[in-house]
């Protein structure tokens, strides 16, 4: 019985360490310099590949669906970036959501990009969620800033 309780508890312990932030922002930065050694080298595949094991550590962390839409710009077909942030991780998550909205800023419509930062943002927060919730900030910023103002992207 105490081989058992402790058994569970080494699984409870190293679950633990899979899920720990910084070790996933560590592979996740990682993995976005293999991205971007793939994508200079117009290995799409390879770029994919880079970006589908980043979301698996992490289905709702921004990064993935930040590099699917840069991926599909440099590619001129930004029409394909929906399909594969769907297969990356859950359709209403709030990775998806700030992904649509960076789609929408690539295209100019910021009013739209920043009320899908918006909901992102508050599910991240809901999950408390940091990286989510910085690179919300960074792209509501960004979308002060195109519109000239300075002092509310601050």
């Amino acid at each position: 019985m105490i081989f058992i309780l402790c058994a569970v508890l080494a699984l409870a312990h190293s679950a633990e360490r899979l899920v720990d932030p910084i070790v996933t922002e560590t592979r996740i930065g990682e993995l976005q310099l293999e991205y971007e050694s793939f994508a200079k080298t117009g290995d799409w595949e390879g770029a994919q590949k880079a970006i589908r094991q980043a979301a698996a550590l992490d289905p709702d962390h921004p990064k993935p669906y930040l590099l699917v839409v840069l991926l599909s710009s440099r590619r001129a077909a930004r029409e394909q970036a929906g399909g594969i942030m769907d297969s990356l991780g859950p359709t209403a998550g709030p990775g998806r959501i700030y992904g649509e909205g960076l789609a929408l800023f690539m295209n100019d419509k910021h009013a739209a990009a920043a009320a899908e930062f918006n909901r992102a943002l508050e599910l991240y927060r809901v999950m408390d969620h940091a990286a989510g919730q910085a690179a919300c900030h960074t792209a509501l910023g960004n979308v002060e800033r195109q519109a000239g103002r300075l002092d509310e992207a601050m």
